[in-house]
């Protein structure tokens, strides 16, 4: 199920309120989150320029349904994933793969994680 998630990336066009912004996006992931569950499907995560909060909302929602989530397969993908290695591993150690746009082709920023990582298919 997808595109869901949290995007940080205009905080001018809400300034006046872009607290309550962020809590209505993180709310409204959650639900979306539980829903697939609810329908066994997988999540297509969009993360920008909001990875504290996405890995704290993920880490919570993974203990609070780690009994339900498959073990056998990631349970979603970061798309387009702009982290680091570093970051890379926290999302991987919650059960979730990452994807890469077609910038990996003309910058070098990520070549060392892709080549540690193990392609899958999901």
């Amino acid at each position: 199920m997808g595109e869901i998630g949290l995007d940080y990336f205009r905080p001018d066009a809400t300034k006046s309120n872009w607290e309550v912004v962020k809590t209505k996006q993180k709310e409204v992931l959650w639900q979306q989150l539980e829903f697939a569950l609810q329908l066994n499907l997988p999540v297509m995560i969009h993360c920008r320029q909001a990875h504290d909060d996405m890995l704290a909302l993920l880490t919570d929602f993974k203990n609070k349904y780690r009994r339900i989530l498959p073990l056998d397969r990631p349970w979603g993908v970061l798309h387009c994933f702009s982290g680091d290695e570093n970051l890379a591993w926290h999302y991987f150690n919650l059960g979730l793969a990452i994807s890469f746009t077609g910038l990996i082709t003309f910058s070098k920023n990520w070549d060392s994680l892709i080549r540690k990582c193990r392609m899958i298919a999901c």
